[in-house]
């Protein structure tokens, strides 16, 4: 079979690999099958996850075969990560410098190859969805009151507790210092460590440490977090010292490592469409395709049973208007932002409403209340970064209470209490949620469906206990799973 390389380009012009500048050249190659290859090995908390909500193994779930990385780290590349979901890797020749094709054509299981970094464009385009703030004060617990969350949520007690929330972001700065704040936070990775040779997870990056503070900081420190009783495991998919394509691919790889570990939620505020190397650019014609790599692997991760909520993105009042990739995947929830007013901000990105809505939801995206890099308090935060870990934060509350429904389930209930559910729009989506009549919905599902419990086999939330490594212990560790029919039971 001869392997298809190709280099996506603006306009007409081929840039064959020979014929680019010297550079840090990236590849991205897809494959062809996975001979050889074993289930990923998942942890106990991600085999109660899929045993509790039935989902299928299938094809997806197989790591990349062995047989194949192995060819190609013998035809000189390093393999720089890699998706099961969607069956590619990203490599490099020696020493960053261009690939030949004969190189590719030589390894027959590759069916495609794209090339997503020459590094030529000299300023990289913003990376974060955050925007300037403004100062203002005010009860913390009145974000959470504004989308009736306070009352019915925590005030109740429920806040998040027996969850684990997948945090997908650029670094995690001064959280390894706080105890008030890394007390939930079970573990984390940097998807560039390999590569750095070492971790940059708490280093030089405080976006995913004020996104982080939304939701699980204790009310007593200043900031009523979303889903302050939940478990957090952090992860660095955002590179500070580049912006490639290359990234989609880390953030796939990152989801897929919060599948294995059982995660039920996802929040990530990044979004993409612009890149040092022009060609990579992403364009308009792309919403709603499953196109984009990361719109497909968050696609993939919402079938997989995670609630994933990503950032709709800061550009309406930019050149590009629209929103950020992933925000256009179907099977996501995604975050515009609005004032406190209720009014959606002016940089909140444009969607769409066919073929379906997004945004989807909104939430409080100025006057947002954050950790400062000193460890205070600063209501000028502002952005739909902020909206979404908000958001997420209170979905994640929402399904502890209700833990018998699955995240597709939860995701409509949060749609369905919106504003303007029956009149959405390109805007505003489906509108500012009502956390309590969401709950309300909820309860009637659970009714209908004729449950009082998540299953008879499985404990309940506040039962289920985990290790750093995403192990079950203590009651409902018994038995453990095994996979019959392509499905996942305990035994």
């Amino acid at each position: 079979m001869k392997t298809k390389v190709i280099y996506y380009i603006i306009g007409v012009m081929l840039l064959a690999a020979g014929e680019a500048q010297a550079g840090e050249y990236r590849y991205r190659l897809h494959l062809d099958g996975k001979p050889g290859s074993e289930v990923v090995k998942w942890s106990d908390r991600a085999l109660e996850r899929r045993a509790r909500f039935g989902i299928q193994t299938d094809s997806l779930d197989l790591e990349i075969s062995p047989e194949y990385i192995q060819r190609i780290e013998e035809a000189g590349l390093t393999v720089l990560t890699r998706s099961r979901w969607l069956n590619t890797v990203v490599v490099m020749g020696a020493e960053g410098e261009a690939v030949s094709d004969s190189t590719f054509e030589a390894l027959p299981f590759v069916k495609e190859v794209e090339l997503i970094t020459d590094h030529q464009r000299v300023t990289a385009p913003p990376r974060l969805t955050m925007a300037p703030g403004i100062v203002g004060e005010e009860d913390c617990t009145t974000p959470l009151r504004e989308v009736n969350a306070y009352e019915p949520l925590y005030e109740a007690g429920y806040r998040g507790a027996g969850m684990l929330v997948a945090v997908v972001d650029a670094g995690y700065s001064h959280v390894d210092e706080w105890d008030w704040m890394n007390r939930n936070v079970v573990g984390g990775r940097d998807m560039y460590a390999a590569m750095r040779g070492e971790s940059y997870l708490y280093k030089d990056e405080m976006h995913g440490t004020c996104c982080l503070s939304i939701m699980a900081t204790p009310l007593e420190r200043g900031i009523c977090g979303t889903a302050q009783d939940a478990k957090y495991y952090l992860m660095v998919s955002e590179s500070n010292e580049s912006e490639t394509q290359m990234e989609e691919d880390m953030w796939v790889a990152a989801v897929e490592l919060a599948d294995s570990l059982g995660a039920d939620v996802v929040s990530s505020s990044l979004g993409y469409f612009t890149y040092e190397t022009e060609f990579n650019d992403h364009n308009y014609d792309e919403f709603s395709q499953d196109k984009a790599v990361i719109s497909r692997g968050a696609n993939i991760a919402g079938k997989k049973g995670m609630l994933v909520c990503v950032a709709a993105g800061n550009e309406r009042n930019k050149s590009w208007v629209r929103l950020t990739f992933p925000a256009d995947a179907e099977d996501v929830l995604a975050v515009g932002a609005v004032t406190p007013a209720g009014e959606v901000a002016y940089f909140s990105s444009a969607g769409f409403t066919v073929p379906y809505v997004k945004p989807d939801v909104m939430g409080r995206g100025t006057r947002c209340y954050i950790v400062t890099s000193r460890g205070g308090v600063s209501s000028n935060g502002q952005g739909t970064s902020y909206a979404t870990p908000f958001i997420a934060g209170l979905c994640t509350s929402l399904w502890s209470a209700v833990p018998q429904l699955s995240a597709a389930q939860i995701r409509q209930v949060v749609r369905e209490s919106a504003s303007q559910y029956n009149e959405p729009d390109s805007l505003m989506g489906y509108g500012i949620p009502d956390f309590g009549v969401a709950l309300e919905k909820a309860r009637v599902l659970v009714e209908e469906m004729g449950i009082d419990e998540v299953r008879a086999d499985v404990p309940r939330a506040e039962e289920r206990r985990y290790d750093l490594m995403g192990r079950m212990v203590g009651r409902g560790a018994r038995g453990g799973f095994r996979v019959v029919g392509g499905r996942v039971e305990r035994r």
